[in-house]
């Protein structure tokens, strides 16, 4: 008799403990749906209540997202769950000993802003294991795109030029402010690059000088596109040019300049390679 009290007894138990853990099982499920509409909703001050380290993000998204297709699975450690929005997009939500449950990490919630995402992943910036808050980590690293807009800056530098000119000598055979006919400038920019270099995200100065050196006059003109390894011809018309001895121009220096903000010049420009960040870090070391 004692034994069979003693087995209905530990029946008895047993079920009290699967009632106990279904029924936390249902109020993680209720927080997580809750906490996935806030999102959806894009009631970001919800989202942070119930994320409170996700405090520096202000955008997140829930993409193909649907309650029914929502799994669950309680983890090794007491009181964390693994919640499965999607098979990409997922939460780890810590339910407190007095039943109070807040989002503790995530992965695929975030995003991040200006294509940062995909920048970041392709330049080795971000890894495809990191979740959200060790991304959000790494972009406190700002130093990171100065120095791939430098890198960027460098690399258009050394394949842009403007050292080829010529002229057109005005039928009279002298040109100047006094002259009745300006002079045409031809002004060949070359880009060895294997990208197209918009007009739009560069100008060249122009410094004339006279047979000794001397600086005569600096003319600023605007970019022409020029394709991928190719050259375009800047020609413009001016008789602003200082009248020179014999009708002779010594030279023309000319020097391209990029006029793109940090962020447009990494976008159009970079070519990564995926190992931009380690370059960085090894930089940074030394």
């Amino acid at each position: 008799m004692k034994r069979k009290t003693h087995y209905l007894l530990a029946i008895s138990m047993l079920l009290l403990m699967l009632a106990s853990c279904n029924n936390d099982a249902d109020k993680v499920k209720d927080f997580a749906q809750d906490f996935a509409q806030a999102v959806a909703h894009n009631d970001v001050k919800k989202v942070k209540s119930m994320y409170p380290d996700a405090a520096q993000c202000d955008s997140f998204a829930l993409h193909n997202y649907s309650p029914d297709s929502m799994v669950i699975q309680e983890m090794k450690q007491k009181g964390l769950y693994k919640v499965f929005f999607t098979p990409e997009i997922t939460a780890t939500i810590k339910r407190a000993s007095d039943g109070t449950m807040t989002v503790v990490n995530s992965k695929g919630l975030f995003a991040f802003s200006d294509g940062i995402d995909q920048l970041a992943i392709s330049t080795g910036w971000f890894q495809h294991k990191m979740d959200d808050l060790q991304r959000q980590k790494q972009l406190a690293d700002t130093a990171f795109l100065d120095f791939l807009s430098s890198k960027v800056s460098n690399s258009l530098n050394a394949t842009i030029s403007a050292t080829e000119w010529s002229f057109d000598m005005p039928e009279g055979g002298t040109f100047g402010p006094h002259s009745s006919e300006p002079l045409t400038l031809h002004i060949k920019v070359r880009n060895a690059s294997s990208m197209p270099l918009k007009g739009s995200d560069y100008y060249v100065t122009s410094v004339v000088k006279d047979n000794s050196g001397e600086v005569l006059v600096t003319k600023t003109l605007k970019g022409v596109d020029v394709p991928p390894a190719g050259s375009s011809t800047i020609t413009f018309r001016d008789n602003d040019v200082p009248v020179i001895e014999g009708g002779y121009l010594g030279s023309f220096d000319n020097t391209v300049h990029l006029k793109v903000s940090k962020a447009k010049m990494i976008s159009l420009y970079l070519q990564p390679t995926g190992n931009e960040y380690e370059e960085y870090k090894s930089q940074k070391s030394k």
